[in-house]
């Protein structure tokens, strides 16, 4: 089995959109996620949430978890 540790990032952040409540938007900090495989810290990604940072790692590290991803070219209907 493979360990994935996940955390927040702690100087990293971005901005996103927020309802003010008075019908307009504010930018506000919302912080991106750090994954990585347990005691491989040369083995990581980053992302927007915990989902993102997981699929980021899986997507640019497939070896490591024994997978082989294949993008099928064109629209299909699945």
């Amino acid at each position: 089995m493979v360990e994935i540790e996940v955390c927040q990032r702690l100087m990293d952040r971005r901005h996103v959109p927020e309802f003010d409540g008075k019908g307009g938007y504010r930018m506000v900090e919302a912080p991106k996620y750090h994954a990585q495989i347990k005691d491989r810290s040369g083995v990581w990604a980053a992302g927007d949430n915990i989902d993102d940072a997981i699929g980021n790692l899986i997507r640019h590290h497939p070896e490591e978890f024994g997978v082989k991803v294949t993008l099928l070219e064109g629209k299909h209907a699945r």
